[in-house]
């Protein structure tokens, strides 16, 4: 098996794009009681799964283009567009979100960070990130330690864990550190760059 039949796969709130600010503010100017910790707390488990169990809903139509907007005037998180570049030359590179595909593809084709990916497997594929995972293994008929999930949340943790994929937790999204030792991941990595050698050690080993 060569290199690019390994799949390196990045979530893209909080990993590609600051986006917590965003997300919080649009969902607090729908439920104005909510803070911060409560709504960091949804993405301890699948954010979907917590949001239809709170009795205020947020509908994705209200939610998405206020989002959109806000987006496209951020860059990416700096330094991980030189990363991502990297990857793609030796890996398949796949964008597992939350986030539904639209917004993400043009994020991405403004930076010129789409062409790396492969697909985007975005919150209108799917709700849970246990099934797009499970979708990539069938797809690209490869093993679970033939991927990498590189992610932000608990959350995502717990979901890749399931479905045997390991993961690289970044800790500069929207949980820290803290919360993210409450789950399982390969490594941790606290800026762009690492993600890098955590990936060449995790594929060494």
């Amino acid at each position: 098996m060569t290199k690019k039949d390994k799949i390196i796969i990045f979530d893209f709130d909080g990993v590609i794009a600051d986006t917590f600010g965003i997300a919080f503010n649009i969902y607090k100017s729908h439920v104005p009681e909510i803070s911060a910790d409560k709504y960091l707390s949804y993405f301890e488990g699948n954010i979907y799964d917590a949001l239809s169990a709170t009795r205020k809903k947020v509908d994705n139509d209200d939610f998405f283009p206020l989002y959109t907007d806000q987006l496209l005037s951020r860059n990416p998180i700096s330094g991980i567009g030189d990363v991502i570049k990297q990857l793609t030359q030796e890996y398949t590179l796949v964008i597992v979100s939350s986030t539904i595909n639209k917004p993400i593809e043009m994020f991405l084709q403004k930076h010129n960070l789409l062409e790396p990916f492969s697909e985007i497997l975005g919150g209108d594929i799917a709700k849970r990130k246990t099934e797009k995972l499970q979708m990539i293994l069938e797809k690209y008929k490869v093993e679970p330690n033939d991927c990498l999930f590189i992610t932000d949340t608990l959350g995502d943790l717990r979901e890749a864990n399931k479905v045997d994929i390991h993961s690289i937790a970044v800790t500069w999204g929207y949980h820290n550190a803290h919360t993210l030792k409450k789950g399982k991941s390969y490594a941790f990595a606290q800026k762009p760059q690492e993600i890098l050698t955590k990936i060449k050690e995790y594929f060494i080993n």
